[in-house]
């Protein structure tokens, strides 16, 4: 499934035999007016029940239990946008979280959705919060259940994480410590007791949530730029490791045991191809500016540093569909290339392998466009640099995606350069140094279909989650199935009965009828005189109607 700002959710089917999504998605239009985005979404653990939130407040029920999935309630209980979502681990109920300062706990009862009211106003006693905190309209910026669903966590603007009994509602910790907003909250794999959180504020924490402590802290301080914020985080498996992902393209990993597996890689891992300026063609479609081709056509990218410097051979071997490559299709042939201000700088133009030479005169032809095509579009982005104010390149303006010039770019060592000012944002720009993109030949396209990206799960625990989630299924399925069946009895009963009582109290109905248009008669009239009466009461001896 996929939802998007357009307002509309696509469910998409994968063909078995094609191993192929279908074109033509299965597609939802929910947009009462215009505007409307959807923000989020989530399925449950037997993937029957799909939960979506939107700008209009208004969470959204499918279910997928039938031949096509069917739309099957819209919940307005919000009164800001619904931008969180999360169904539990083990079970039917979700937990949603919205920009009115709220959260709630749905569960499934007799063919309704209803609900616990988690309010992020609630105080708990020994609150030591300042009295501007107390004031700000509080939001919900990010939800989490525990592992074994008994608790769940809300993140909330004022940076405070809040701890709740989930099948009560009732607020058990206040957990402090962040300085910024938390975007980044994951529950430990088995362990019950433990959440991570961390946010742009640099912190990540490890709580124990059954006691509100905190069990340990670590600050991502980078040398020389701040602090970088933290954007996402994940455990492993074994609840041994965690790793995450900063705004200054950094991967950070936790956990016990011994670092020097981690040290056979390179500190700095690059695609040469990062950032590169991408175009449309007429059909809409994407293209890399430089090689006009679809960018999954496009040979395996060389591996390379942050400034675009190549690694050696057996780092190359490290990017999926180059893992079999001989020695020679892994060696960048370097050349030199003038830029438009005189510079002569090496650059890596094509691969180094035993069959250039012989290369046929048309092939040799068409890199030499290309790489002249590039040249004078690197010479008008040059021009377009020049006419840019001295006083604008010192690395303070907003960075761009495209080539710049090698000596307009910012110069600092290569673990800190080439990134947005600030300790927030850290978007890398291309280097002129950096290896050119290649026509793709077939042997490539079929690497980088073989190419392993993630590697499978081991067969066991395949068929174990299988039947886990094939098994919650089928009790998502008649959990829906029999309650409707039970409303669809309690309809075809009432409807029963008020036939039955029509038909043999006819005559009570008209004696019904009768009565009523005397009582109502009687009412008129007493009312009119009541009203008379009152009015020749304030009029005293004056007895004549009112005009």
């Amino acid at each position: 499934v996929s939802t998007g700002a357009d307002g509309t959710v696509c469910f998409w089917q994968w063909d078995l035999e094609s191993l192929k999504f279908s074109p033509r998605p299965l597609k939802f239009t929910e947009k009462p007016r215009p505007g409307v985005q959807m923000l989020c979404s989530s399925f449950s653990v037997g993937g029957m029940f799909l939960a979506t939130g939107s700008t209009d407040h208004v969470i959204r029920m499918y279910f997928l239990g039938f031949e096509a999935p069917e739309k099957i309630a819209e919940l307005e209980s919000h009164t800001d946008k619904v931008d969180s979502i999360q169904f539990c681990n083990n079970g039917d109920r979700f937990l949603s979280g919205s920009r009115d300062g709220t959260a709630r706990i749905w569960r499934f009862e007799q063919l309704e959705w209803r609900s616990i009211l988690l309010d992020m106003a609630t105080r708990i006693s020994g609150d030591l919060s300042s009295e501007e905190e107390r004031f700000m309209k509080p939001k919900v910026t990010m939800i989490a259940w525990n592992q074994n669903d008994s608790i769940v966590v809300t993140a909330v603007n004022d940076h405070v994480l809040k701890v709740w009994n989930s099948y009560t509602g009732q607020l058990l910790h206040n957990l402090m410590g962040h300085a910024d907003e938390v975007f980044v909250l994951e529950t430990h794999p088995f362990d019950s007791r433990i959440m991570l959180s961390a946010g742009h504020d640099g912190s990540i924490f490890i709580w124990d949530i059954t006691k509100g402590t905190k069990m340990k802290h670590y600050f991502n301080m980078i040398e020389g730029q701040g602090h970088g914020a933290v954007f996402d985080c994940k455990f492993s498996q074994d609840g041994q490791h965690f790793a995450c992902t900063d705004s200054h393209g950094h991967l950070l990993i936790f956990g016990f045991g011994c670092s020097k597996p981690y040290e056979k890689i390179p500190d700095q891992m690059f695609f040469h191809t990062d950032y590169r300026p991408l175009i449309r063609d007429s059909n809409n479609y994407v293209l890399d500016e430089q090689t006009q081709q679809a960018p999954h056509l496009m040979p395996p990218p060389f591996l390379v540093d942050v400034d675009g410097n190549p690694h050696p051979t057996k780092y190359q071997r490290l990017v999926p569909g180059r893992e079999n490559s001989a020695d020679e299709h892994l060696i960048p042939q370097l050349g030199y290339v003038a830029t438009s201000d005189g510079e002569v700088i090496e650059q890596i133009i094509s691969l180094q392998t035993n069959d250039s030479d012989e290369r046929s005169p048309e092939s040799s032809i068409l890199d030499g466009m290309i790489r002249q095509l590039q040249q004078q579009q690197d010479q008008r982005m040059g021009a377009d640099q020049d006419a840019i104010p001295r006083g604008l390149s010192n690395g303070e303006e907003t960075p761009r995606r495209g080539f710049r010039r090698l000596s307009l770019d910012i110069q600092s060592p290569p673990n800190i350069g080439l990134r947005r000012s600030g300790q927030v944002e850290g978007v890398r720009q291309m280097h002129q140094n950096a290896p050119r993109s290649q026509i793709a030949t077939e042997r490539d396209l079929q690497a980088w279909k073989r190419r392993v990206v993630v590697p499978e799960v081991p067969l066991g625990i395949f068929r174990k989650l299988e039947d886990f989630r094939l098994e919650k299924g089928e009790e998502e399925r008649n959990l829906y199935i029999i309650g409707r069946k039970r409303k669809t009895l309690q309809l075809s009963y009432k409807e029963t009965s008020c036939d039955q009582s029509e038909g043999s109290g006819s005559s009570e109905e008209d004696e019904w009828r009768s009565n009523r248009k005397s009582e109502s008669y009687s009412e008129s009239s007493s009312d009119s005189s009541s009203r008379y009466s009152d009015w020749t009461a304030d009029a005293g001896i004056n007895l004549q109607p009112p005009l």
